[in-house]
């Protein structure tokens, strides 16, 4: 069988080979042992009375790009992106060699991503207990919970966990029962037709089929575009701002700032 050498960690002064199908990576064993304990176990016992030069390890259940992704994590000077294409490889990698920078890594990508893939950075935080990331993602599932329950990796979340975004939509809903706004300003035409339309506005938030953050942008937005008379908007403004800060944490709700909304998050148990 002809071997490859690997591009990038193919050090002349490497101590370690590690095999993994026809490509081989010769690496250095302190590198390995202070980044890994999975190695460090193995090169003390195992390995340590092995009069082999250099060590031969043989790995058979990776593919050779992943072993290329763990060195270029722990090796110090390289860089490796880390992806949506790879961060759940990065995590195995960890569990596989206990390597803890590429938890680092992985959490950290996922606090910054999240809001790209929230379902995927929740499962990920759910079975990697990143609870940081489990709360700032489980809002945008909540938001929008039946475009996401029909998506398959949505079934991979637990039930306990499936049950609890469910159960804070409708604790939503609920608050939504009791949600009023105060009289607003404007003549009696503008107020009938106003009422009207947030009425029908704050109704559809008790839809858990809807998201929560569009109609919020919609009632924003009223003020703005909706009126018979534009000089009863202007005394309207101010209302509708306190109102929406007041409920949902912003003048202008977004799906960040209804994360400091109690019922709109999930903690991890």
């Amino acid at each position: 069988m002809s071997y490859k050498e690997s591009k990038n960690h193919y050090h002349d002064d490497g101590d370690v080979k590690i095999v993994c199908n026809k490509t081989v990576f010769k690496v250095h064993s302190v590198v390995l042992r202070l980044s890994s304990k999975f190695f460090a176990s193995k090169f003390t016992h195992e390995w340590k009375s092995s009069s082999m030069f250099p060590f031969y390890v043989y790995v058979n259940n990776e593919e050779p790009e992943n072993i290329e992704t763990l060195l270029s994590l722990i090796y110090p000077g390289k860089h490796l992106s880390i992806s949506w294409t790879n961060v759940e490889v990065i995590l195995r990698l960890r569990d596989s060699y206990d390597v803890e920078v590429l938890r680092q890594a992985a959490e950290e990508f996922l606090e910054e991503k999240y809001y790209m893939r929230p379902l995927k950075s929740l499962l990920l935080a759910e079975k990697y207990r990143f609870s940081n990331v489990f709360n700032m993602s489980s809002t945008y599932i909540i938001d929008d919970i039946y475009t996401y329950r029909k998506l398959t990796d949505f079934d991979r979340i637990s039930d306990r966990t499936q049950r609890k975004l469910f159960q804070a939509r409708l604790d939503f809903i609920k608050d939504m029962t009791t949600v009023t706004y105060d009289d607003l300003p404007g003549c009696e035409q503008c107020f009938n037709y106003r009422d009207s339309k947030l009425d029908a506005m704050i109704l559809q938030l008790r839809d858990p089929s809807s998201s929560i953050v569009k109609i919020l942008e919609k009632i924003a937005a009223f003020s703005e575009k909706n009126a018979v008379h534009a000089t009863c908007m202007k005394t309207v403004r101010k209302h509708m701002a306190q109102f929406l800060k007041t409920h949902f944490g912003s003048e202008t709700p977004s799906l960040t700032s209804l994360q400091t909304t109690k019922s709109l998050w999930i903690e991890l148990d």
